[in-house]
């Protein structure tokens, strides 16, 4: 682990971004939801990608929508 005066996790991660130009922002925008929507994108409960807000770490049946999505992925312990 990285050790900057004190020990830190470091979290990295692909940012998404929609620039102030791009003609079609409410579409983008829109795909921009679905991306990190827990309970649409299977991404999440396959296992594959961590989800992006605090409430899906926070929130029971939040957690449940992807921990619990796919029998198998999650050990138990999770």
């Amino acid at each position: 682990m990285p050790y900057f005066n004190e020990p830190t996790t470091i979290i990295c991660g692909c940012p998404l971004g929609i620039f102030t130009t791009f003609k079609h922002q409410e579409e983008a925008f829109q795909l921009f939801k679905a991306l990190g929507d827990t309970a649409g994108n299977d991404l999440f409960s396959n296992g594959l990608w961590m989800p992006l807000h605090v409430e899906d770490y926070t929130d029971p049946a939040r957690i449940s929508q992807w921990l619990n999505g796919r029998p198998g992925v999650y050990p138990i312990e999770a």
